[in-house]
């Protein structure tokens, strides 16, 4: 039983090591300055928007072919630091909203 699991955790680590080098490879035909995730080019597509425009449009034509996504349906993910100044703020001004 020993050398089966033996065996197992030795199959699973080769396989591992070879998917990281399998992935590392290509790294250095990455040019300088280039975002590796395409989250990042999407957040950096709606902060263009939002600061042309002042907001985002209601559907995103660009996700979810060919109807788009209803970005009215979004929520909002906020981290807890946010939440707190959002509930610190709420009684002085009803005005100031973060979502």
């Amino acid at each position: 039983m020993k050398t089966r699991t033996l065996g197992a955790a030795v199959l699973i680590s080769s396989i591992v090591v070879l998917a990281c080098f399998i992935r590392i490879q290509s790294t250095a035909n990455i040019p300088t300055g280039q975002l590796t995730a395409p989250d990042a080019y999407f957040y950096y597509w709606q902060a263009h928007l939002v600061a042309e425009q002042g907001h985002l449009p209601a559907r995103d034509m660009h996700r979810w072919l060919p109807l788009g996504r209803d970005l009215g349906q979004k929520r909002f993910r906020a981290n807890p630091q946010s939440l707190r100044l959002r509930s610190r703020l709420r009684p002085q001004s009803s005005r100031v909203s973060i979502s």
